[in-house]
């Protein structure tokens, strides 16, 4: 499984709206589940239902998901670790994925 996060402004002010944009893809299977930390004590998460049918053409081509985003304000200057964390569900004979993708951000 891939993933890959991406934000911008590149270095937000405190207080400032900042845009995360994460996607991932697996070749052998379906994504099902995404969490975003953004190192400040806050995060949030995403979990994605897919019908049988869906899971089928998973394990057959592969899964891309996102881009997803999300906004975020951080109350104070420095710098923070964000993390993406994304689940997939493996096919009969691949069990299921969990990747993080980490990244430092610094505010202020």
């Amino acid at each position: 499984m891939e993933i890959s996060l991406t934000w911008s402004p590149g270095h937000p002010p405190v207080g400032g709206t900042v845009t995360f944009i994460g996607t991932a893809s697996d070749n052998d299977g379906a994504v099902r589940e995404a969490r975003i930390c953004y190192g400040d004590g806050i995060c949030e998460g995403d979990s994605i239902a897919l019908s049988s049918l869906q899971l089928l053409n998973a394990c057959v081509f592969g899964d891309n998901w996102g881009p997803r985003s999300w906004q975020h304000r951080y109350t104070r200057a420095g710098t923070f670790q964000v993390k993406l964390t994304v689940t997939s569900r493996g096919c009969p004979i691949v069990p299921d994925e969990t990747r993080t993708y980490t990244a430092s951000i610094t505010v202020g």
